[in-house]
């Protein structure tokens, strides 16, 4: 194709390539809702991945409460069981005022969440979250595989951000070819990620976040999954 014939195809590829990453977007953030479920209704109170200032809260009301209803308790052992050396003292000291009480908290929490994760209604939820997944990966697959049918250009620039460069380029006349918008894109898309490492480096947030793009756009491995999937049923 010429370079007119290759604005023009890129043009009708434009809506497509919107509604694959709309289909790319809705499968992700159904299968973090999924993992998020999967995780339980307490993943917040415990675990790393998720803790947030629910936990902070949670955390110090707990050892405020254990501390105030078994303080004199736990007094009495630490005294029972010390002896005259700082080390063993200080060691016994964060045991039995900060890593028992931590271990309960846990403990605890992690049986709760495991007895609502197993409830029915929890299950249901559950399961319906499955299904909108199932339903979004099979809309995403769709929808790619309806863009990789109608173009010969490489998947992995079949995001908006390079198909946005390309017709640059043609409408521009910068390139005559898909083989030379890819080399240009490939230039620019270098150059953008040394000034958003540069920028990020002396923390000029305005000036790296213009290039963003390129960063995310180097960082999207999931049109690669896709087409490895593709081929394996093929």
């Amino acid at each position: 194709m010429n370079q007119k014939q290759w604005l023009a195809h890129i043009q009708s590829l434009e809506v497509l390539v919107e509604q694959n990453e709309q289909a790319q977007g809705d499968e992700g953030q159904c299968l973090e809702q999924f993992k998020q479920l999967t995780s339980g209704p307490l993943r917040h109170f415990f675990l790393p991945r998720y803790l947030n200032t629910w936990f902070a809260c949670a955390i110090i009301l707990f050892l405020f409460s254990l501390h105030t209803l078994f303080g004199n308790r736990l007094i009495a052992v630490f005294q029972l069981l010390s002896l005259p050396f700082f080390l063993y003292k200080a060691l016994l000291f964060l045991a039995l005022f900060i890593l028992m009480p931590l271990f309960f908290y846990f403990a605890g929490m992690y049986g709760m969440n495991r007895l609502i994760k197993h409830s029915r209604l929890y299950k249901q939820k559950l399961e319906h979250a499955k299904q909108r997944l199932d339903s979004a990966n099979a809309a995403s697959r769709e929808t790619f595989q309806q863009l990789v049918s109608e173009t010969d250009i490489p998947p992995y620039y079949l995001k908006p951000y390079a198909i946005q460069k390309f017709k640059m380029y043609f409408l521009h006349q910068r390139a005559d070819n898909l083989k030379e918008a890819i080399n240009l894109f490939e230039i620019e898309k270098t150059f953008e990620l040394h000034q958003y490492a540069m920028f990020r480096f002396h923390g000029e947030k305005k000036a790296y976040r213009a290039f963003e793009k390129a960063l995310h756009f180097e960082k999207h491995k999931k049109t690669a999954a896709l087409v490895q999937n593709l081929k394996n049923n093929h």
